[in-house]
Parts: C-alpha cells; sequence; structure tokens
C-alpha cells in the first residue's frame, strides 16, 4: 500500500512538472465576428461594400473609419470589425478622412465637391464647404486640429478654419501645373504643396503669404 502511495505521488509531481495535458496542441485560427478565420496577424475584418477610397484610425487604435467610391463613410470598432455608425451625405468617392486629435470631429473631402466636418458620436454633420475640386488629392489637418488645408482648384489651396468650415486664405501656387498634395510643417506655421514636375510651393498658415518655393533635385530619367 506503502509503495502504491508512493508511485501515484511521484505521478502527481511529475504531471505538475510537465503543466497540463492537451488533446490538441495546434493553435486555433483566429476568427471574426461572422466566423471566418482572419490572416496571421489580423485582429478583425472590416466588411465594407465597394472600394474602399480613404481611411482613418482613432489615436487609441479602437476606432477605425473607412470610405469608397459610393460616398458612404462607415465607423468600426477596430478590434472586432463591427460597424458602429456611418455618416451620409457625400454622393461621389471620397478621397480624404482625417480625424481631429481630440477624437470628436472626423472631416472628409469628396469628389462631389464639398469638404465636410461630422460629429464622431451622432454622426450630424457640423459644416459643410462647397465648391472644392479635390481631384482626388487628400486634405491635410494642422498638428494642433486647428486648420485644414484642401485643394479647391488644380492650383489652389483653401486654408479652413476646422472648427467653424470658415475660409481663413485662398492659397494660389505662382508655378504652373497641378497640386498633387498639401501638408503642413510640424509646428503648423506653413502649407507646403508639391507641383507635379514642379517645386514645392510654401505659405505662412497665420496671414496667407507666399514664402520662397522649394526646388527639389532632379530625380532619375528613364529611357525606353
Amino acid at each position: 500500500m506503502t509503495v502504491l502511495c508512493s508511485r501515484i505521488a511521484l505521478g502527481f509531481a511529475l504531471g505538475m512538472l510537465a503543466g497540463p495535458v492537451r488533446a490538441d496542441e495546434t493553435p486555433r485560427p483566429v476568427r471574426d465576428h461572422f466566423g471566418d478565420p482572419l490572416p496571421a496577424g489580423a485582429v478583425a475584418r472590416l466588411r465594407t461594400c465597394g472600394r474602399v477610397t480613404a481611411a482613418a484610425l482613432s489615436r487609441d487604435g479602437g476606432t477605425a473609419f473607412t470610405a469608397g467610391d459610393e460616398g458612404t463613410i462607415y465607423r468600426w470598432d477596430a478590434l472586432t470589425g463591427r460597424e458602429r455608425g456611418r455618416y451620409l451625405g457625400h454622393k461621389a468617392e471620397v478621397v480624404g478622412l482625417l480625424l481631429s486629435p481630440d477624437g470628436r470631429t472626423l472631416f472628409s473631402q469628396s469628389k462631389d465637391n464639398t469638404l465636410r466636418a461630422w460629429d464622431v458620436d451622432s454622426g450630424a454633420q457640423r459644416w459643410r464647404r462647397d465648391g472644392l475640386n479635390a481631384s482626388g488629392c487628400r486634405p491635410a489637418l494642422s498638428p494642433d486640429g486647428k486648420r485644414l488645408a484642401a485643394v479647391s482648384r488644380p492650383n489652389v489651396v483653401e486654408l479652413v478654419e476646422a472648427a467653424t468650415g470658415e475660409r481663413l486664405h485662398e492659397l494660389t501656387a505662382k508655378s504652373g501645373g497641378n497640386i498633387w498634395a498639401v501638408a503642413f510643417t510640424a509646428d503648423a506655421s506653413a502649407v507646403l504643396a508639391p507641383m507635379y514636375y514642379g517645386p514645392v510651393c510654401r505659405w505662412e498658415t497665420a496671414a496667407g503669404l507666399r514664402l520662397p518655393e522649394l526646388v527639389l533635385p532632379p530625380g532619375p530619367k528613364l529611357y525606353l
């Protein structure tokens, strides 16, 4: 009896050291809330309708926004992939989505020639500006969240007050050609707009004054 008890105790001790016994050590695939498996490293799947042309993510990574060529903007739980709301109003492809630093306002520009601001929680439209021909160029939000820069014509950038949508300055590129991007400097003191096959145009944010252009070195030439 003593020998049997010793063997049972030894077996128990060895089992504790070896860890729990599992019938299947193969890791189970991560699945979305529809039950479909996700690719390796993915945590959620956003099931959108049509082509996604713009996206934004909250600073905490918990909320995602997407928009497509039909104009609808979707709000998602980025951790589960569940839809949390829609923002309706655009009539054409959305080319850019921007989220304010506090996460309360979503800005969007569309090929329907409008720039809009949305209340994130309610989905209500806060303001709208018409007559901005984005031509596929994504708008920019200043680092402090106070101003928006959006292309309104091929060689014109409109500087807008983010809180109200009021136009502050109309910034016209001196050089010919089209603007293909807009951006703010890190301190939000200047707006930059590179031109197709041209220089980078610059303006002072506060007064809208034109600054000296930046001429980029020529790129490599291709011979066909």
